[in-house]
């Protein structure tokens, strides 16, 4: 796991009658459009509970975040960064 990125600290590396085998963290991209990724934002539970209008302002400042950005402005496919945990256990 990355030092910056604690989402697996939840994980249990040591699991009752097995045995970690290997552990490995795999980084790789999703290639994907702006649309896309702005549709995908409009399915978090934050976003889907909101009022319309504060929705649309939400989603609005995640474009203003990709209009800002070095990476992604002016981009129509960004490449969205991914981590995959991959722990492989043995029945001790």
């Amino acid at each position: 796991m990355s030092e910056a990125d604690a989402t697996t600290d939840g994980t249990a590396e040591e699991l009752p009658h097995f045995e970690l085998v290997r552990r490995e963290e795999i980084h790789w991209a999703e290639r994907i459009s702006r649309e896309r990724y702005l549709r995908r934002w409009a399915t978090v539970s934050s976003l889907l509970v909101a009022e319309e209008s504060t929705r649309a302002r939400m989603l609005g400042e995640i474009g203003a975040v990709l209009d800002s950005s070095v990476d992604t402005c002016g981009r129509e496919m960004l490449d969205l960064p991914q981590v995959t945990d991959v722990y492989v256990y043995r029945r001790a």
